[in-house]
């Protein structure tokens, strides 16, 4: 098997190493833990060190898989082990507290509390993530927005369809949106995930979505990992029209939607060079203003162009508690905030899941935004 080490494929690589080292670092803490607890045998110990050595490495294998077109190999490959990077960073998590309490609950007491726990919580977290819901967002404006005088945008973000995601789940979402009855869809990134053989279901559920004023989308760094190109191609097979740095007009609505790609792609942002030069001067200030950026960043010149800025990538941490971790990185990590001169920020903690198929105290959503002339 060649790899292409250049690019996008470079990026994604460090990412995925980095990623691993980490994760590995974590299997370790669970293999001592083991180990130390039940005093295992060294043929025991080899077996399990052989498990926790798969388990770190599932995300090369599945890539490796479905290269060579074994892609039922490559999901089961996928199931098991990004389901257990889940478990596993709840075991560390609750063994990691149990500590602190050491002298008072003995080794293996407290190896069965985590292991527990762990199940108990990662259980929770595959039906939260199962069970999207519909959060409603009124957005007041000054300007009119046409004859109707509001429009009903959906946004979903994060879905990352692809080897994890079934049919079932999307189609639950699409008969969500359907229901919802949108003028405007747009997702902000993530839409497809790096593993997107076979999704040829998914983008016809997708397709069958036609609001009266288009569907349009922005690269996450999912994207970038996919291969940029080949992710375009998915999404627009979807339906929606990627906006890569360019704004559309819709004159009968009084709306200008503008979007960019991911800051991954190691372009400057919404008012940096190369593809996203000029967006801003497209900008009118009689129009309603949406801008969609994959990550939650606000640049200093949005104050008094932008109306609504549309985010996601945070996913809300995902997996309690690693929402404390996104609050390091991201001043903006979820819900609504107000900006600058009236501007509104709006954070998706996502629809889908990357990775485990488990949120746990982080609900997905599909979000509707209601925007309305008037004060």
């Amino acid at each position: 098997m060649k790899f292409n080490f250049s690019g996008e494929y470079k990026m994604f690589f460090v990412f995925l190493l980095s990623f691993i080292l980490i994760y590995g670092g974590m299997n370790l803490y669970f293999y001592i833990k083991a180990k130390n607890t039940f005093n295992l045998a060294l043929g025991t110990r080899l077996w399990l060190l052989v498990f926790v050595a798969l388990m770190i490495f599932a995300p090369i294998v599945v890539h490796m898989a479905q290269d060579k077109g074994a892609h039922s190999l490559a999901k089961i490959i996928a199931y098991i082990g990004y389901n257990w990077i889940g478990f596993i960073f709840l075991f560390c998590f609750f063994a990691g507290v149990l500590e602190i309490f050491r002298f008072m609950i003995a080794a293996r007491p407290a190896f069965f509390i985590s292991f527990f726990l762990s199940m108990c919580a990662f259980l929770y977290g595959y039906f939260e993530a199962k069970n999207v819901g519909v959060k409603i967002v009124k957005i007041a404006t000054d300007k009119s927005l046409g004859p109707e005088h509001g429009i009903k945008l959906v946004q979903v973000s994060d879905l990352h369809l692809g080897l994890m995601f079934s049919e079932e789940r999307l189609n639950s979402i699409v008969e969500q949106i359907k229901k919802i009855n949108p003028d405007m869809l747009v997702s902000t990134g993530d839409l497809v995930d790096a593993l997107t053989n076979n999704l040829k279901k998914d983008l016809e559920m997708l397709k069958e979505i036609q609001p009266k004023y288009g569907k349009y989308a922005v690269t996450g760094n999912h994207e970038f990992y996919a291969g940029v190109e080949h992710s375009i191609k998915l999404m627009r097979e979807a339906g929606f029209s990627v906006l890569r740095g360019e704004c559309v007009d819709i004159p009968s609505a009084n709306i200008s939607i503008c979007g960019i790609d991911d800051s991954f792609s190691g372009e400057k942002g919404f008012f940096g060079k190369n593809r996203n030069q000029g967006v801003s001067s497209k900008l009118l200030d009689t129009s309603f203003n949406i801008f969609l950026r994959h990550r939650p960043l606000v640049d200093g010149g949005v104050d008094g162009k932008i109306d609504l800025q549309l985010s996601g990538h945070t996913h809300e941490g995902q997996i309690f508690p690693f929402n404390f971790v996104i609050k390091m990185f991201y001043s903006y990590y979820n819900g609504l905030y107000t900006l600058a001169n009236g501007s509104y920020l709006y954070v998706s903690p996502g629809t889908g899941t990357w990775g485990p198929l488990i949120r746990v105290m982080a609900p997905p959503e599909i979000t509707v935004f209601e925007i309305g002339s008037g004060k």
